[in-house]
């Protein structure tokens, strides 16, 4: 009946380095305007927020599932996995009166959790008469935990195409429709 059977389980953390390059610097701009007597002179002004503190994203993920092949023919992939991302790279908006509208800082998780299936059978009638099947579903659920200090929700406005919320408790970019009759 089984002819192969492999169980398997693993842990890894990973970092996400995405963070941009001097992100942790303030950053100076070339088109200030300074006026100076009847004079109107270039300048720089800081156009970033500095954070000496940003780091790697770092996501720790647990892996479980099994091989087995099944009367010579029939094989099945199974795995489950969980992981949470902890210290997010997003952009938090700031108090203007900082002289910036965000920061880049290192808040927010998330986890994501799935399962993985994979069925194929092959059948050799003859020489030359092969049958050879496959079959593969997954579910992701994906849920954001955390975001920053007194922040429920992120929205994105970038067009037509890319509008969507990002809310704690919900999957990152849902989007949120008004509840219609008919």
């Amino acid at each position: 009946l089984i002819n192969d059977l492999k169980v398997r389980a693993s842990y890894g953390v990973a970092g996400n380095n995405d963070i941009p390059y001097y992100g942790s610097m303030s950053l100076l701009s070339t088109n200030g305007k300074y006026t100076i007597g009847d004079n109107v002179l270039a300048g720089l002004y800081p156009s970033s927020s500095p954070n000496e503190e940003l780091s790697w994203e770092t996501t720790s993920t647990y892996n479980f599932g099994f091989d087995a092949q099944l009367w010579n023919s029939l094989t099945i992939n199974m795995d489950y996995y969980t992981s949470k991302t902890t210290d997010l790279l997003l952009n938090v908006p700031v108090p203007s009166s900082s002289g910036y509208t965000e920061s880049l800082q290192n808040i927010g998780s998330l986890s994501n959790k799935g399962i993985e299936l994979g069925l194929s059978y092959k059948h050799e009638f003859t020489e030359k008469s092969k049958l050879s099947l496959s079959f593969n579903i997954s579910k992701n659920i994906n849920e954001v935990l955390e975001l920053g200090p007194g922040q429920q929700q992120i929205i994105s406005s970038g067009g037509l195409t890319d509008s969507h919320i990002t809310r704690i408790g919900h999957a990152i970019g849902s989007f949120f429709v008004y509840k219609v009759i008919g």
